[in-house]
């Protein structure tokens, strides 16, 4: 009835059928699924997080509840929460280690950017983290540069960038390695 609905354009139907189906136990995750679908389709995104978050509350491992919630988390800069999603995403198997390698490298320097002015020795760490977990992620390797110039560590913040140099040649690393020693002579 609510695929129905769907098909004929009756958003308000489709949500009552799907609404009905939160009833009962056995069918409470397809309601959830389809709740979520109608409110993306209406841009309500907020009431599809929330879906989204009663469906992984329910079952920790399904497959289109993880990811989306991973991605509301990390739009709206919940780094913490997007990393404790992730780390339960990859152990559902809904990601592959490489993939999860990757994004607890991107979410981690997103933390640590959050944290650089605030505080500047926690950002270095994660930066360091991230750089480890990713030594190609060039954001990673520019943020843990600078954090570890500013704390002094200046033969580190050349060896970050000089190895993600040879991974990933990027201007961004080109401008980090002249901010390392400024009063260097542009050949030296």
């Amino acid at each position: 009835a609510a695929q129905t609905a769907q098909l004929r354009g009756d958003a308000a139907a489709a949500r009552a059928s799907f609404e009905a189906r939160l009833a009962k136990p056995e069918t409470r995750l397809l309601g959830l699924h389809g709740l979520f679908v109608e409110a993306r389709r209406q841009n309500a995104h907020e009431a599809a997080r929330q879906f989204a978050e009663r469906a992984v509350e329910l079952r920790p491992g399904l497959g289109w509840a993880g990811p989306a919630l991973l991605e509301y988390q990390s739009a709206a800069g919940e780094w913490l929460d997007a990393l404790r999603t992730l780390g339960a995403n990859t152990q559902a198997k809904l990601i592959d280690k490489t993939k999860a390698r990757r994004l607890r490298a991107v979410l981690t320097t997103a933390q640590a950017m959050a944290l650089e002015s605030g505080e500047p020795e926690e950002a270095r760490l994660l930066a360091l983290e991230a750089h480890r977990l990713a030594p190609e992620l060039v954001p990673a390797a520019v943020l843990a540069a600078r954090l570890s110039t500013r704390m002094g560590d200046v033969r580190r913040a050349t060896r970050i960038i000089e190895s993600t140099w040879k991974l990933t040649p990027h201007p961004d690393l080109a401008t980090a390695y002249a901010a390392v020693r400024p009063g260097d002579s542009a050949q030296d």
